[in-house]
This record gives structure tokens, C-alpha cells and sequence, in this order.
């Protein structure tokens, strides 16, 4: 079946919103998308309550963006799923945005003149910068120094 391209985020949201829920860390779905598609915490932590602010980004296949209207978003995370539509097997990069934007920068890549940077082939320049932000446990990410309640 051809999934659309809002189906297909649907879909990668909810593979990730699974993958959450197994490390017990809830969500929250913000009223108005500004930016922040999910919001993941943890309220059985020893310390506090802790919450993060996570704009997701799913692909069919490959896909990598910055946008620099994210940068004001204080504690954002950003998570890349590819391969959404191969349920088995779709890998996750996890990273805090302002991560995302620095690999832009480091290989001098071009914005666009709002400040967006959009790929959508695989590169190997690509896939080799975000290989160390793969990720199949997202709470040592999200909450790092958190205990496993």
C-alpha cells in the first residue's frame, strides 16, 4: 500500500510514541503545533518531573531538515525516523536540534533564504554525520541521569 506523506507522519509518530512508552516515559500532545509535536516525560522519576519538547520528523525513506524557527525552542530534541513504512526495521536518529543545525553548519551545507536546510536523498556525508545519533533506547537521550521507574 502507498501511504501518503501525512500518513506517513502519523505512522513514524506512533512507531516512536510505542518506543517511548516500552522505556516508561509518557507523552503529551501540545493544543497547537508551533514547533513542538510531542512533549515526553517522566512524573516517577526519584528527582522530579522532567519534560522534553520533541519535533519529529518521519520518512518514507530518507529525510533530513533544519529550519532555524526551531532555534528559540529552549530544550528541543529532534528525531529523524526513516524507513516509517518498514515497521521491522526503521532507524531513529535522536539528537538535541541545536546538534541537527551544527551538522549543517560543519559540512557547509546551504540554506535556503529562510534558514531551512532540506535533504531528502541519501547521502553518505549524510548518514555518516547522523550514525552517532542512531539510537533503539531514547530515554538516556531524553533523560539522561534519570532512574528506570
Amino acid at each position: 500500500m502507498h501511504y501518503s506523506d501525512s500518513q506517513i507522519e502519523r505512522i513514524g509518530i506512533a512507531q516512536f510514541v510505542r518506543c517511548l512508552y516500552r522505556e516508561k516515559i509518557k507523552i503529551a500532545v501540545p493544543d497547537i503545533d508551533d514547533g513542538i509535536d510531542l512533549i515526553a516525560y517522566v512524573d516517577r522519576d526519584a528527582s522530579h518531573f522532567r519534560a522534553v519538547p520533541l519535533q519529529l520528523k518521519c520518512y518514507r525513506q530518507f529525510g533530513f531538515i533544519t529550519d532555524k524557527k526551531y532555534l528559540p525552542i529552549h530544550g528541543l530534541k529532534i528525531a529523524y525516523l526513516w524507513h516509517v513504512e518498514n515497521e521491522r526495521s526503521p532507524r531513529v536518529f535522536l539528537m538535541d536540534y541545536r546538534d541537527a543545525e551544527t551538522i549543517v553548519d560543519a559540512h557547509g551545507w546551504s540554506r535556503d533564504k529562510d534558514g531551512k536546510y532540506t535533504r531528502t536523498k541519501h547521502t553518505r556525508p549524510l548518514e555518516k554525520a547522523l550514525v552517532p545519533y542512531e539510537c533503539n533506547a531514547f530515554r538516556p537521550v531524553l533523560f539522561p541521569n534519570s532512574a528506570n521507574c
